[in-house]
């Protein structure tokens, strides 16, 4: 599975410094919401818009909201692949959890670079598992096509191969 990164920008930056914020009083879990939608274009291209923001709290050293969008070209043919087997599903997931990753990590060095002048010095946005972010995913005709494909293979039985016998 080749995914591949071809642009990915910020639409909306806001990092505030929490004024209440004393480093020495307050030792809190940062919990961040990340909401989001992938769009399957085609069969080889992948946009992702990701919403990533910190819940305000007087503990958190700043307030942080940002929205960006990410474009990625699929280079080879594994949705159709994965249609044909009958687990496009499966494929999809694990494109879903790689674009996750690869903005999400951007969005990490991101907030890391713009705080790290900030009054209470630099921040990390929280580890986070791709697999447990749930995002809307639309499907563009292409691919809504290989869908039906993988449920309609998904759904038949196959016939085990059989071993060439050997004639002699």
């Amino acid at each position: 599975m080749s995914l591949q990164l071809e642009t990915c920008f910020y639409t909306s930056v806001e990092v505030d410094a929490n004024p209440g914020y004393r480093e020495a009083d307050h030792k809190v879990e940062c919990k961040v919401e990340i909401n989001g939608e992938l769009n399957f274009v085609n069969a080889h291209r992948l946009g992702a818009s990701l919403s990533i923001a910190i819940a305000e709290s007087d503990g958190m050293p700043y307030d942080i909201a940002l929205f960006m969008f990410a474009g990625f070209t699929i280079h080879d043919d594994t949705l159709a692949q994965f249609a044909n087997a009958g687990m496009l599903e499966r494929a999809l997931d694990q494109y879903k959890n790689s674009a996750v990753s690869i903005c999400y990590g951007a969005a990490r060095e991101f907030v890391l670079m713009v705080t790290g002048r900030q009054p209470w010095g630099p921040f990390t946005l929280p580890v986070v598992y791709p697999s447990t972010i749930e995002l809307a995913i639309t499907l563009g005709d292409e691919v809504k096509g290989l869908a039906k494909i993988s449920k309609r293979n998904a759904l038949t039985p196959r016939a085990p191969k059989k071993k060439a016998s050997k004639q002699k």
